[in-house]
């Protein structure tokens, strides 16, 4: 791959690579150092890529791989119970939004809505990207998908018994 057609398609897809690595990672700080660890891993390895259509699920694995090694890197470091905990929400977003709500799921259920959903991609490809199989896609989408029914259906109930 050309480096002027990386650089292209990296300034595009920015936003969903920094969506991945916080749904990953919880922080925004290090989301960022993920998402600028990937890019440095593209643009030693983009003679690797073979089919410039795969770029966007490409980018969006090694950035996945990245925010994998930082939690394992931080757990070793600081162990685990001090460590990078996925699911601990510290960065910026409005509550009681839909974003909000993904964020509060198991890390493995929000990661497989949140490709599918913000970033439009379909399940094989989301299988692809985080290297799970087909079915166990779907079945994440769908556990992801009760419980944040669930949360939608609780935040109702309690916003009616607050208006009496």
């Amino acid at each position: 791959m050309e480096r002027a057609l990386l650089d292209e398609q990296l300034w595009i897809l920015r936003d969903s690579m920094l969506r991945v690595a916080i749904s990953i990672l919880h922080h925004r700080q290090n989301a960022e150092d993920a998402v600028s660890n990937a890019i440095l891993q593209a643009y030693r390895k983009r003679d690797s890529l073979r089919n410039d259509d795969a770029l966007k699920s490409w980018l969006l694995r090694i950035t996945a791989n990245c925010c994998y090694d930082l939690v394992r890197k931080d757990k070793r470091e600081r162990g685990y119970a001090e460590g990078l905990q996925p699911g601990v929400q510290m960065f910026d977003y409005q509550e009681n939004t839909l974003f909000d709500m993904l964020t509060r799921l198991p890390l493995p259920l929000m990661q497989v809505l949140n490709l599918y959903y913000y970033e439009n991609y379909s399940t094989a490809e989301i299988a692809d990207i985080l290297g799970l199989s087909g079915a166990t896609v779907r079945m994440r989408m769908t556990r992801g998908r009760k419980l944040l029914k669930q949360m939608l259906q609780e935040g109702e109930e309690a916003d009616e018994i607050r208006s009496f």
